[in-house]
């Protein structure tokens, strides 16, 4: 009898400890499907930025926000780019691509805007080879040998959106590029990709533009006082 007993609270204390540990098991499996320390710290001072008046006064415009997001993210910004010309190569293969004929004859036509689109190519690589790195060479001459040298030169990149203009200018010369040998096989998608090509090279230039203002405020005692006073290191990365 006392034996029996004995197996009994021996059997009890097992499954006792196995129901401690099945559910120490699903605890662990339920926090793989829950957001991380990481993810929680996020939330929490999205929401204290939120409610923060100063934060939205100060904060970057959404488009350079947008511009942010791609350079932080190039993983899922370089797909999100290539969607449009894989969307004109599939519509192509639907033949639901409208024609835009600059040219009766065919192989006329596709000349016709790929010389558009080597023009785009030749004022895109000239824009960002002869500008950009001047700006960026005349800033940092004038900003040699202070004692706060590297940290506004990190400030005037960030505030001026630098490598969000230079690495997508260079994406661009770099598809047209790419486009290029295939030519003769690309007529029903020449004027698709044309089209695509001189709206990214509008964009590029607007945000030349943006880059060679935002570098002229920065230069200026006044606006480059204000540009640091913004965002602080610690803080930009949550501004997106």
């Amino acid at each position: 009898m006392g034996k029996l007993r004995l197996d009994l609270k021996a059997m009890r204390s097992a499954l006792s400890n196995g129901r401690h540990q099945l559910c120490l098991l699903i605890e662990v499996i339920r926090g793989w499907f829950q957001p991380g320390l990481e993810e929680l710290v996020r939330r929490i001072v999205a929401q204290h930025l939120a409610s923060n008046s100063e934060f939205r006064n100060y904060r970057y415009p959404r488009l350079m926000r947008l511009a942010r997001w791609a350079v932080q993210y190039p993983a899922l910004a370089l797909p999100i780019a290539a969607v449009p010309y894989i969307a004109a190569l599939l519509l192509a293969r639907l033949d639901w691509l409208p024609i835009f004929p600059l040219s009766t004859d065919s192989q006329a036509h596709a000349l016709d805007f790929w010389t558009i689109n080597i023009g785009v190519l030749t004022a895109q690589a000239a824009l960002i080879g002869l500008i950009f790195p001047l700006v960026i060479a005349f800033v940092g001459l004038l900003n040699q040998g202070r004692a706060s040298f590297a940290s506004r030169l990190t400030i005037y990149i960030e505030s001026s959106s630098a490598i969000f203009v230079g690495v997508n200018s260079l994406l661009l010369c770099v598809g047209i590029a790419t486009q290029l040998p295939f030519a003769a096989k690309m007529n029903d998608t020449v004027a698709a990709f044309t089209l695509l090509n001189l709206a990214w090279f509008t964009l590029n230039v607007g945000a030349l533009v943006w880059f060679v203002l935002r570098t002229i405020d920065f230069l200026h005692p006044e606006s480059a006082r204000r540009s640091c006073k913004p965002m602080s290191p610690m803080w930009s990365g949550h501004a997106s």
